[in-house]
């Protein structure tokens, strides 16, 4: 195993008792197809999810925090457009 291999693992691990809250490590991932971690003002305050959906695609978004709608739904269509896609649908969990 190499240095920065064990190191980035050791960071994502720390990362979430820096973000300051229950969210098991596990239900995020650095992968794409995974849950990933939305962030409100440096703090973790929800999980998403995204899936392809014909030409569109799905956000489903798990909240543990207040999230700004608003903002969301604008980071979401940054998303579709980074997985080539023409929309976004936001689906609260």
């Amino acid at each position: 195993m190499e240095y920065s291999d064990l190191a980035e693992r050791h960071a994502h691990r720390r990362a979430h008792r820096v973000a300051g809250t229950a969210c098991p490590p596990r239900r995020t991932s650095r992968s794409s197809a995974g849950p990933g971690a939305v962030l409100a003002d440096g703090r973790l305050a929800g999980l998403w999810r995204g899936r392809a959906r014909g030409q569109r695609v799905e956000i489903a978004v798990e909240a543990l925090e207040r999230i700004d709608s608003a903002a969301l739904e604008a980071e979401a269509e940054t998303v579709a457009a980074a997985r080539g896609s023409l929309s976004a649908d936001v689906v609260w969990a």
